[in-house]
């Protein structure tokens, strides 16, 4: 504010003035939970929180907080004369889940510490906090160390499954052997587990959830042919022979001992120990293992979210074509089964046709 005032100033003697400005201007300061978040004011960024005694014209102004992973919040403010005006905002996070189920070499439960982007979190096992976006994601438990990332998703619960201390590291190789069974690279990535209520023939137990598949595996392309199985285990237990049909008829412990036969005769380390009807799997061993249900299931889908990978029941009639029933015979595995399906759509991932299987 101008200040004006009249002076009579005679020779040989001094006058004082005395002034009191007023500014036409005001202050603002903005603060917001938690720190850092870019703030606008009257639609024009003016920085990040917190933002200290600004100078601003005066009258109405419109401050708010924009940020990618929260609610937009704001507030009206009016800047009078000289008047210092203080804006807290907090605005709502944008939050999903995430719940880390970490195990050791032999598939015990471990339980550790989560930190996300370096912050403590939680412990794993736990359903923790997770703002959208991408982050990175650290367990530590007695000593040992699991990194990778992860990508926070609005009302979403993730799962990421992983070993700490012991386990190999980086992507999957295929081995190679004297079997010829084809191996292929499943890349990581991220899904949606199980099935809608509304899907036909659904379980009580197949509850839709995000899981995120942290390295990346190798698989068979198909199931174990009996020609295989044959050459493993000298015998075929199938009732519906044939070297390049599936082999059926064998439990899980048999499947077990397989991937185990298998590993010794190519020179890898077994990834089971079995004492008796208990099993323990070795995640260090570089030998032949079961995948997992959500390796498995991942695969299967290969990036689908319907009931089969070619569609619905209703949209995907040659589901039928995969789906063994009695006296219709089993189809072979791999050439026959692109045959009658055609194209395999699953051709990002290079697995044949999983559905169906037979034991």
């Amino acid at each position: 504010m101008t200040h004006a005032q009249t002076l009579e100033v005679k020779t040989g003697s001094g006058a004082t003035v005395a002034a009191t400005l007023t500014p036409d201007f005001g202050w603002l300061t903005v603060e917001t939970t938690p720190d850092g978040l870019p703030v606008l004011i009257d639609g024009k960024p003016a920085g990040t929180s917190p933002i200290r005694t600004l100078e601003i014209a005066l009258g109405t102004h419109d401050v708010m907080v924009q940020a990618e992973r929260y609610v937009n919040e704001g507030r009206r403010v009016v800047i009078e004369r000289g008047e210092r005006e203080v804006v807290n905002l907090s605005p709502t996070p944008r939050n999903g889940g995430l719940k880390v189920i970490a195990k050791d070499g032999k598939g015990n439960a471990v339980e550790g510490l989560v930190l996300i982007d370096g912050q403590q979190a939680g412990k794993t096992y736990q359903p923790l906090t997770l703002l959208m976006g991408q982050h990175t994601m650290e367990v530590q438990a007695g000593g040992a160390v699991w990194k990778g990332e992860v990508e926070g998703e609005e009302a979403v619960l993730r799962e990421m499954e992983g070993v700490i201390g012991g386990a190999r590291a980086g992507a999957a190789t295929a081995p190679s052997g004297p079997l010829g069974l084809k191996m292929v690279e499943i890349q990581k990535g991220s899904f949606m587990m199980g099935s809608p209520e509304s899907e036909r023939g659904r379980s009580r137990d197949e509850t839709q959830h995000r899981v995120e598949i942290t390295r990346a595996y190798i698989m068979s392309a198909t199931e174990v042919t009996q020609g295989q199985w044959e050459q493993v285990m000298g015998g075929n237990p199938s009732a519906h022979k044939g070297p390049d049909l599936p082999v059926e008829r064998v439990t899980w412990h048999d499947a077990v001992s397989f991937c185990n036969r298998l590993s010794a005769k190519e020179g890898l380390r077994p990834a089971y120990r079995v004492s008796g009807d208990d099993v323990i799997w070795d995640a260090s061993a570089d030998g032949y293992r079961l995948p997992t249900e959500a390796e498995w299931e991942y695969a299967c889908r290969a990036g689908s979210t319907t009931a089969y990978e070619s569609g619905s029941h209703e949209a995907a009639p040659e589901h039928a074509a995969v789906e063994w029933q009695p006296g219709r015979g089993i189809p072979r595995c791999g050439s026959e089964v692109r045959e009658r399906m055609g194209p395999v759509r699953h051709a990002r991932q290079r697995v044949g046709v999983v559905l169906g299987l037979v034991w």
